[in-house]
């Protein structure tokens, strides 16, 4: 089974939640319902986008980490990586979008987001602490889940935050050959409620 995890990283740019769906699971972060897009499951944070999604009358499954616990995210997309490993055991993990990184600036790096700018996402630049943290949170669940291969896309993989993905690809590389050679999924998992992360009606969020 392959998962995608959809962040909202201008490295992203070009691969949409309709292109990776036939192939596998896929998550997707916060705003991305505003590109009229539906994945299997919408991850929402904060309480400003839930209140965005609700509004919107959003039409998939939203789901959201349960405050507290002992993996507890913080941010949407190191929620979707956890349920991804936690409720799907997946194969093969595909990364996308985590701009969180970049080796010029270290773990202070520039919040290249797509949506950067706009409601909700004012601020453009992640705190050290806030990107040193997401970066371990994700070390932390890969290492929770040795079974599964984690594949970081990347404009350039050399730049990858080692060691905290063993397989990183060029997003290149991606669409142009690992895409292509994936089997077309005949059937997908269902997600289940857990104590650290829930499905929400929208009406509730």
């Amino acid at each position: 089974m392959n998962v995608f995890i959809l962040g909202n990283g201008k490295s992203r740019k070009g691969i949409s939640v309709d292109m990776l769906k036939p192939y596998g699971f896929v998550f997707a972060c916060n705003a991305e319902h505003r590109d009229g897009s539906v994945p299997d499951a919408l991850v929402v944070h904060d309480r400003a986008m839930r209140d965005e999604v609700r509004k919107a009358e959003y039409s998939g499954d939203v789901w959201v980490m349960k405050k507290g616990g002992e993996w507890s995210a913080g941010y949407s997309g190191g929620a979707a990586l956890y349920m991804a490993c936690e409720g799907l055991k997946p194969e093969k993990v595909y990364i996308l979008g985590f701009d969180h990184y970049n080796r010029a600036e270290g773990v202070r790096a520039t919040n290249n987001n797509i949506y950067a700018g706009t409601e909700v996402y004012r601020d453009t630049l992640f705190t050290h602490k806030n990107a040193a943290h997401r970066l371990e949170y994700e070390k932390r669940v890969m290492r929770a889940n040795p079974a599964t291969t984690f594949y970081r896309i990347m404009e350039s993989p050399w730049s990858a935050p080692s060691p905290f993905y063993k397989n990183t690809m060029k997003k290149s590389t991606f669409l142009e050959r690992e895409l292509k050679n994936l089997s077309l999924c005949q059937s997908k998992p269902t997600l289940k409620d857990h104590k650290y992360y829930s499905k929400v009606a929208i009406q509730h969020l």
